[in-house]
């Protein structure tokens, strides 16, 4: 199992791969960044949880994933806790229409930025 992290992490990079792309054209869908950023997040999680080699149940919610697993584990998670939460209603929410607000530049940077931060701080967790 705790060779699993880095497939966690593959994927992850995936996801930062495409926010990394939509944020540099024309008219970015600031909705599917926001989306992915929340992705990028959720799967640096499970990598981080997968790498404990803790079983987890199948969730996109990123706040029950750092309650459950995360902070018992290390109460440093709590410092990230205000940027996963930044990311917690993208998930689902920015996927359909009539679901969620419209997004803006300021709203896909944050998300990105947020992403970045848990990504960073997760990998100093696991390396």
């Amino acid at each position: 199992m705790k060779n699993d992290f880095m497939e966690w992490v593959s994927k992850a990079e995936e996801d930062l791969a495409a926010c990394k792309a939509l944020l540099n054209i024309e008219n970015p869908p600031f909705s599917v960044i926001c989306y992915h950023a929340q992705q990028l997040t959720e799967k640096y999680i499970k990598a981080y949880i997968t790498f404990k080699e803790i079983e987890f149940r199948k969730t996109h919610d990123i706040i029950l994933l750092l309650d459950e697993y995360c902070i018992p584990l290390d109460d440093e998670f709590n410092n990230i806790r205000d940027d996963a939460f930044i990311l917690s209603d993208y998930s689902v929410n920015t996927r359909y229409p009539g679901d969620y607000f419209p997004l803006n530049s300021d709203a896909a940077t944050e998300a990105f930025d947020a992403a970045c931060k848990i990504k960073s701080f997760i990998l100093a967790k696991i390396s």
